[in-house]
């Protein structure tokens, strides 16, 4: 199977806003090996925010973007200089093709954003397989009470503590490195993904 490990950081992570006022603010993604567990390539952007809702003020975007890059500061033209959100999704689109993704919550947290706003910017949209960590958690790790990427990360000696990744790109190397460790545990020949998957969009790239 081909496998596709996706992250999506939104300023919902930051100020709890529903989906429709949310802004994307970065789209990142590992391709994983499900033989060898390598990772064939990856994918990141930061993304323009749209500042709708209640996002707008100059002082808040950029602390929330030194939170979130890890950068001291994040000034107007390095703003300018990114992709739209249409654009940062049709990329990540692109990237995946025809494999399946891993997320963690992603029927929850990743795919209601990704559906608002391929609706938003009129994007037409493909159904593309995903498995979301959780589930595949709880059928692999069975009894284990803490299942967040934190609780699987200390599980799997990824890191020491649960602290929160410094940036968006730490998050999704974590969230990787656990995703290839919840592989791992699958016995050889074993069709687990065919339990867990569900089905979320992203938009249709052309051809396709």
């Amino acid at each position: 199977m081909n496998l596709v490990v996706i992250h999506v950081e939104t300023t919902g992570d930051y100020t709890g806003h529903s989906v429709a006022e949310n802004n994307v603010l970065y789209v990142g993604a590992k391709r994983l090996c499900e033989d060898s567990g390598r990772l064939l390539s990856a994918f990141d952007t930061y993304v323009k925010p749209e500042w709708q809702g209640l996002i707008p003020l100059r002082k808040f975007r950029h602390e929330m973007f030194k939170d979130l890059t890890g950068f001291s500061y994040f000034t107007d033209e390095d703003f300018d200089g990114l992709p739209t959100v249409a654009e940062a999704l049709m990329e990540l689109s692109s990237f995946v093709g025809n494999a399946t993704i891993i997320s963690q919550y992603c029927p929850m947290k990743d795919m209601p954003v990704i559906r608002e706003k391929c609706a938003r910017n009129r994007l037409p949209v493909r159904h593309v397989r995903m498995i979301d960590l959780l589930d595949m958690s709880r059928i692999l790790l069975p009894g284990k009470a803490d299942v967040s990427l934190g609780g699987l990360a200390l599980h799997f000696g990824i890191v020491r503590d649960k602290a929160s990744p410094p940036c968006a790109g730490s998050y999704l190397q974590i969230l990787w490195e656990v995703s290839k460790s919840m592989w791992a545990l699958l016995p050889p020949g074993e069709e687990l993904s065919e339990v867990l998957c569900g089905y979320g969009v992203l938009p249709v790239i052309e051809p396709y």
